[in-house]
């Protein structure tokens, strides 16, 4: 508040000072698990379609195949219905699976380490650590 306080009396507008207001208060430390999921959910919302992309272009019609789902849809199982007409897998189920877990651990670990990385550049930037 006392960072608000000044910043606004150099610059002369409450806008300005409302701009300092919030940049002092993004940077509490009690704000940074607030930032970290905030950072790893945008992180998250990125890499998704980009790993489904990378499984659509590697599983499907290699692995299985499947007319009915589409390019987000092949992420989720069950990615071939077994019965269904046109639907089959291509390689044994089991491998399917095992490559999809694979997928699934880097979706959540390549966010959760980026979030890592950033925040403790930022910390160590403002000489702070939590």
């Amino acid at each position: 508040m006392l960072a608000a306080h000044s910043a606004s009396r150099h610059c002369g507008t409450n806008i300005c000072g409302a701009v300092a207001f919030l940049s002092t208060a993004w940077v509490r430390p009690e704000l940074m698990k607030t930032r970290a999921i905030v950072l790893y959910g945008i992180l998250f919302l990125f890499a998704f379609p980009i790993l489904a992309g990378f499984w659509h272009l590697q599983m499907a019609g290699h692995y299985f195949v499947s007319e009915v789902h589409g390019i987000i849809a092949d992420f989720f199982p069950p990615f071939a219905a077994i019965g269904i007409q046109g639907e089959y897998f291509i390689q044994p189920v089991r491998v399917v699976y095992t490559i999809w877990a694979l997928y699934v651990l880097g979706l959540l670990l390549v966010p959760a380490a980026v979030t890592w990385i950033l925040l403790r550049l930022y910390e160590r930037d403002l000489g702070r650590y939590w």
